[in-house]
């Protein structure tokens, strides 16, 4: 293992490769170094043995030295570690080639490296992938077979360290299995805690769902975001957006004869009712301002400009309908009255996300968002008041009756407001 994170240190794996598993490659390579180091071992005492020339027993016994720590450096060093590794079995099938010959051609040799060329393929690459590279084994032992003409038959020291090639390939087919093995429950362990994790994130976005997003979007907006068919992180930009203002007067009145516990409760139950209205006309809670509520029509969710007059006029005659009902609710608890003022504007307003790094709000800004705010300070408590280009894109069902011209407070020009009739 030592050798192993050596190696590791010195391939200096570049930045921006994919990731691998070093459980796996740590595995991989202890059974490469250990095969590589016992092959030699084995295999040079076959050559001395067998009285082969000393530049074949140098060649072999550093080729073999060498070739598990520079495989492993070189497999750490690929962008992809496992193929580079399968590269390395055209290496292998040349020298289990050159020790089958010397070894006579023993059948059940040649089965043995065989199948430990098709069970190291077929564990590292796959059937498909892993077939073409054991081409190097057959070809060369055809090919030693005609160029090594002197080699001597084994005498009975010869048979006996074949015999330990034997035993070292049935334990290299163990070990090939036992890392298939690994690298299954590796596998499977990976696939778990990638389920976990996923099971987190579906519950974190669950309790975003229910606790952060529920308050201020309609369900099936929610469910669009989390779909990714609409995006709420966007930067700001100009859109047609229709923009209702509500407020209540009389709270201030009211906050003043009650006491806080009777106050709060009286306005939970009020936003509570104009939430679920507003969700169920597909308006979107910009933000809510004490008793006051800020309403956007057309953002995030799209809709044309008659949709969104249309659904923020439906919108605010059920808000007062609702209101009348939270003043019924209300009033075996003495409570007065309270009645709710809106205001309904469309037009161009700056959309997106504004604020800093550690708060974010979406939100409407603008002129446009500045008149629907104006109109709503001149509505008539228990009234809704539009502006002309609201009216214009109302359906026929939807009545109205004029109210006049004013003059906003920062509104250079007049404006004709009018009056949804409930």
């Amino acid at each position: 293992m030592k050798l192993y994170k050596t190696l590791e240190r010195l391939a200096n794996r570049p930045r921006g490769y994919p990731r691998y598993s070093r459980e796996v490659m740590r595995w991989l390579s202890t059974i490469r170094l250990v095969g590589y180091l016992t092959f030699m071992v084995v295999g040079a005492v076959l050559l001395w043995v067998q009285e082969r020339p000393a530049l074949e027993l140098i060649v072999y016994s550093v080729g073999l030295f060498l070739a598990g720590p520079y495989s492993t450096y070189r497999c750490l060093r690929a962008r992809y570690p496992m193929d580079s590794f399968s590269q390395w079995f055209i290496f292998d099938g040349i020298f289990l080639g050159y020790l089958t010959t010397i070894c006579g051609q023993w059948d059940v040799l040649i089965l043995l490296f065989l199948s430990i060329q098709l069970g190291d393929c077929i564990v590292l690459r796959g059937i498909r992938r892993g077939l073409p590279h054991i081409w190097a084994y057959p070809i060369s032992v055809v090919l030693f077979s005609y160029l090594l003409v002197d080699v001597a038959p084994l005498n009975e020291l010869g048979q006996w360290v074949v015999w330990g090639l034997v035993l070292h390939a049935l334990v290299h087919l163990t070990g090939s299995f036992y890392f298939g093995h690994r690298f299954s429950e590796s596998l499977v362990r990976r696939e778990l805690q990638l389920k976990a994790k996923n099971k987190q994130i579906q519950l974190l976005n669950q309790e975003i769902k229910e606790q952060v997003l529920s308050r201020y979007l309609p369900p099936a907006l929610i469910n669009d975001i989390f779909d990714g068919k609409i995006s709420m992180d966007t930067q700001p930009h100009t859109k047609n957006v229709t923009v209702l203002f509500s407020d209540l007067s009389g709270f201030t009145r009211m906050s003043e004869e009650q006491g806080a516990q009777v106050v709060s409760e009286f306005l939970n139950d009020y936003l509570t009712a104009m939430n679920e209205t507003i969700f169920a006309n597909s308006g979107t809670i910009d933000k809510f301002i004490g008793d006051a509520i800020m309403v956007i029509f057309g953002a995030p969710m799209e809709m044309s400009g008659h949709e969104q007059a249309n659904n923020a006029a439906r919108c605010a005659l059920a808000m007062q309908e609702a209101m009348v009902g939270v003043n019924e609710k209300w009033k075996d608890r003495n409570i007065t009255n309270v009645a709710m003022r809106i205001g309904i504007h469309q037009g161009n307003a700056v959309v997106g996300n504004f604020g800093s790094q550690q708060r974010v709000d979406y939100t409407a800004i603008g002129p446009s968002v500045n008149l629907a705010s104006r109109i709503e300070n001149i509505c008539e408590p228990g009234q809704s008041y539009i502006s002309e280009g609201v009216r214009e894109l109302l359906d026929p069902d939807i009545d109205v009756e004029p109210v006049g011209d004013y003059e906003l407070k920062g509104i250079q020009t007049t404006t004709s407001v009018f009056r949804l009739v409930n």
